[in-house]
């Protein structure tokens, strides 16, 4: 052998650390279009003369287009591949972020969410089938990396996002356009990559793939849809109205935005502990009903005593709680499947409704805050829907249909 050639080992480790990091900077982009709104939304809202109502359609509508559209992932992804499929949908999220620069009525700017939503909703399926494809080994810990990386975008543009917006002279357009620079930076080494993908995408190809072909019929997905819904319907409602709620209670617009990125920053502690832990002992059922009752009782801090439990402890439970719900909702379908496109399709259907539901979570809340003019009642209303995500979350345990049981996934 060559000295100089790398051995087999060595490239695929080295090719497989490419992949892992390439997946880490994808997802960066999946959740700045939302979070980083949370901290200027008061802002946006006064500026533009915006309801409360109108102005939770900026959270609502993404997380709407992205079960709407998740199906198109198992279409899109067939013919164009995963690779390429994600690199269109890079584009379309970093053009729409990037929009918001000139986005100055309200109309322009929900039409930013209703594009960076479409983008979202076909990546999300297929990283979870380019996770099963390159990483089935390791699904459980790939997830967790795959939040984390949603986490640091979400910490970085919330956190960033007032100080910005001063830099710029209160420009809050200029400050929401600027997470661009997110899908810049994926694209630059995510296209290297696309252009020398694996000969086998791992999803059939041409009409053979149709949205009649998801497994609707298929009883245990409907659970996981309202699993999965209510889990984001509660994550997208607190990184949403934290913010405007600790304003409400006295809080600075740096201290609000100040919370929104300790919340981030948990979160992204349990994005990669949870999983891992699940990884080696199952039980992610379990652990998302657990998950569900700590964050409720953050959610019941809030809602019902904000000035005797402090704020910051109550964002501690709330991002303890709610960090790891995502990437164990994500691990779900893919214990229900045995191949790539079997969990594309689970994937897909399990967004399309769940992100449906959730959409509806957030836009509630505004609404409430309109009538009862405070968001402690919606936030009371949240600490429900914890307590009834925990019930469901063990209600889908039990016989599987896939071939993955939870001793595989805690021996994988």
């Amino acid at each position: 052998m060559n000295p100089h050639t790398p051995s087999r080992p060595a490239a695929a480790t080295a090719r497989s650390g490419l992949l892992a990091f390439t997946l880490f900077l994808v997802s960066m982009n999946l959740r700045p279009a939302v979070t980083a709104l949370s901290p200027v939304l008061d802002t946006i809202q006064q500026r533009l003369h915006m309801s409360g109502t109108v102005t939770s359609l900026l959270a609502s509508i993404p997380i709407l287009c992205m079960g709407v559209f998740a199906p198109l992932a198992a279409l899109l992804g067939a013919r164009w591949g995963i690779e390429r499929t994600l690199t269109a949908c890079l584009v379309v999220i970093g053009g729409a972020i990037g929009f918001r620069a000139v986005a100055l009525t309200p109309a322009l700017l929900l039409a930013t969410a209703v594009f960076a939503g479409v983008g979202m909703a076909v990546a999300g399926p297929l990283v979870s089938a380019f996770i099963k494809r390159y990483f089935a080994g390791h699904s459980a810990t790939m997830l967790g990396l795959y939040t984390l990386g949603m986490g640091i975008g979400s910490a970085i543009s919330a956190g960033m996002v007032v100080p910005v917006m001063a830099w710029l002279h209160g420009a809050w357009n200029g400050a929401l356009a600027v997470w661009a620079v997110f899908a810049v930076i994926a694209l630059a080494v995510w296209i290297p990559f696309v252009q020398r993908p694996a000969a086998d995408s791992g999803l059939p190809t041409g009409p053979r793939v149709r949205l009649a072909d998801l497994p609707w019929g298929q009883p245990r997905v409907w659970l996981l849809m309202v699993v999965f819904g209510l889990q984001s319907g509660l994550y997208y409602s607190i990184v949403t109205w934290l913010a405007p709620l600790a304003s409400e209670i006295g809080y600075s617009t740096a201290q609000a935005g100040a919370l929104v990125t300790l919340c981030s920053v948990l979160q992204m502690i349990t994005n990669i502990t949870i999983p891992a832990w699940v990884q080696r002992t199952g039980r992610p059922q379990l652990w998302i009903a657990i998950s569900s009752l700590v964050m409720g009782g953050g959610l019941a801090c809030l809602a019902w005593a904000p000035h005797t439990v402090s704020p910051w402890l109550s964002t501690v439970f709330l991002a303890l709680g709610s960090g790891s719900l995502f990437p164990l909702a994500l691990l779900l379908p893919l214990l229900e499947t045995r191949t790539p496109q079997e969990a594309n399709d689970w994937t897909s259907t399990m967004l399309f409704g769940g992100y449906v539901l959730s959409s509806l979570i957030p836009l509630a809340v505004g609404a409430i805050r309109d009538v009862a003019g405070s968001y402690r009642l919606a936030f009371a209303a949240l600490t429900l829907l914890s307590l009834a995500l925990a019930v469901v979350a063990l209600w889908t345990r039990g016989s599987r249909r896939g071939a993955t049981t939870t001793a595989t996934m805690a021996g994988e």
